[in-house]
């Protein structure tokens, strides 16, 4: 009787250490699996500020490229959390063809959107302030910027084929270089504010 008591402790005990080896197995592949970048897991977001801080086009563990979109529509929330801002150079070098920036979002960080193949672009009533290089070195040929902005850095939309300015308030602060290396925009608007202006990303402007 003692003998087959013991044979069934062994037994259990047996089991009970392969089930726990078996748990740690399926653990350890869990932890192995690179993580899956789609949707919402498509942006490195700071919840804390509710900034932006890159895009996963290629993952960072395996170098591979995910499923995440050239054509980016940011979202207004991730997690429950307003995104309002974009951080410098969130979206630099990535090649994307378009980008949908949602009405939650208040500052457009520096070269955010830089070296890529925009052809256009809407500026949500949101933003208030458009840093440097942010749109520079795209495709884009027209641009219009909402009251709510208050200031443009230098150099903010550099390097485009911009032909076309809406700009809905006098008082939006633009910085220098805004399209090319001279001023030309700049001397425009300072002389007659707000208005749709025409003119070449190059050469002269009027209103």
């Amino acid at each position: 009787m003692k003998n087959k008591t013991l044979i069934i402790v062994v037994i259990i005990v047996v089991l009970l250490i392969l089930s726990i080896i078996g748990l740690n197995i399926i653990n350890n592949k869990k932890e192995d699996e690179p993580k899956v970048y789609a949707g919402d897991a498509c942006f490195d977001f700071d919840e804390e500020t509710g900034t932006i801080d890159s895009y996963f086009l290629i993952n960072p563990e395996t170098k591979e490229r995910t499923v995440c979109s050239l054509d980016v529509v940011i979202p207004s929330k991730i997690n429950d959390v307003a995104v309002t801002s974009i951080k410098n150079g969130a979206f630099i070098y990535l090649s994307i063809t378009s980008v949908l920036i949602p009405d939650t979002v208040i500052n457009i960080g520096a070269s955010a959107f830089s070296y890529n193949i925009l052809t256009e672009v809407v500026i949500p009533s949101s933003v208030k302030n458009i840093e440097a290089y942010a749109f520079s070195h795209n495709s884009l040929t027209e641009v219009k910027i909402p009251s709510s902005v208050k200031n443009i850095e230098n150099h903010a939309f550099f390097y485009n084929n911009i032909n076309k300015i809406i700009i809905d308030s006098s008082e939006t602060i633009i910085g220098n270089n805004l399209l090319t290396d001279n001023d030309n925009f700049k001397n425009a608007y300072t002389a007659n504010g707000a208005g749709t202006y025409i003119g070449a990303q190059t050469g002269d402007w009027t209103k």
